[in-house]
């Protein structure tokens, strides 16, 4: 595990790299080029939400969209959440780590924002 720090000199919440990096493709994945066309279709949105129970492919078949997405010139940014990150300041931080990985420019601007901040804990309120 690679564990990182944003900014040493500010308080940043550390976060795992892995967690803004796409995870590979399983050998064996079956095709699925319904959903990979329904896929297509969102291209022209700004946010896309793959939603369903666990274990009915939600992971790759985001992972099969990233090639032609950026192939396109589309910014794909990726982040894995878990139950760790249900507080603010922490998820903020890692979308904005998942933004700069997609575009430099805007995650940049974003990790400044999340960094040193005073957000009341999740458990808090």
């Amino acid at each position: 595990m690679h564990v990182t720090e944003a900014t040493p000199s500010r308080s940043a919440p550390l976060f795992l790299a892995t967690k803004v990096l796409p995870p590979r493709l399983p050998a064996g994945l079956i095709d699925r080029p319904r959903l990979v066309s329904l896929a297509g279709r969102a291209q022209d949105k700004r946010l896309t939400v793959i939603k369903a129970p666990a274990g009915f492919g939600k992971t790759s078949l985001a992972l099969t969209w990233i090639d032609p997405l950026t192939a396109s010139g589309a910014f794909v940014a990726w982040l894995s959440l878990d139950s760790d990150d249900d507080e603010p300041a922490r998820f903020f931080h890692h979308l904005a780590q998942a933004l700069r990985n997609a575009c430099e420019r805007v995650g940049a601007s974003a990790i400044g924002l999340t960094t040193g901040a005073s957000l009341v804990p999740a458990r808090s309120v």
